[in-house]
């Protein structure tokens, strides 16, 4: 497929001065969310090799990702600046999801790490992510096991171990509750597909 043209100038500078956003959150059933996936994926499967032969391969996923987030911008109402706000009160939490996920992540320690009370938290993280806490990270888990189930020939006991699991048999409940598939029915069908 040839890349679609991307078209800074005046919406760049709209989004810039924050007249338009991006959606901030994305349904994963939704029609921009399954546009945008299989990009998204390929600059994760390859974001360790952009200054190999993979550049070109990986910058021309990052612009079509931009051409559609451009093409789905919305225009910013009032609300945008208590969005940022609320945002920035739960961020440290979606950090520590996107870093630390390999670790015990209770919901008593990210509260304190956004200096709120759990209560106050676990309402304000639902309000801006439309998730639970641990349903947020489970998920996000989920998808760091299905990347190394894809791309490495760990032993699923080590995915998990990996992917902050207690054990194996949680892992394996968990994955096929949210993919309806075991991690090896996973791991078969995206290696058949290579």
């Amino acid at each position: 497929n040839a890349l679609p043209s991307v078209h800074y100038g005046h919406n760049h500078k709209q989004i810039e001065d924050a007249i338009l956003i991006f959606p901030p959150f994305l349904k994963a059933d939704s029609e921009l969310a399954k546009s945008l996936s299989p990009f998204l994926e390929n600059i994760i499967d390859h974001r360790k090799e952009c200054y190999s032969d993979y550049q070109l391969f990986v910058l021309g996923n990052i612009l079509i990702v931009f051409n559609y987030l451009l093409k789905n911008t919305c225009a910013t109402d009032k609300n945008i600046g208590e969005f940022k706000y609320d945002f920035s009160k739960i961020k440290p939490a979606v950090h520590a999801v996107h870093n630390q996920y390999e670790q015990k992540l209770s919901i008593e320690q990210v509260a304190a790490m956004c200096y709120l009370s759990k209560s106050h938290f676990m309402k304000l993280f639902k309000n801006i992510t439309g998730k639970g806490f641990n349903e947020f990270l489970i998920e996000h888990r989920l998808h760091m096991a299905s990347i190394m189930l894809k791309n490495t020939d760990d032993k699923l006991i080590d995915i998990a171990v990996n992917c902050g699991f207690e054990n194996q048999s949680y892992f394996t409940r968990s994955f096929t509750r949210h993919l309806n598939m075991t991690p090896s029915q996973f791991r078969r069908k995206n290696r058949a597909q290579h």
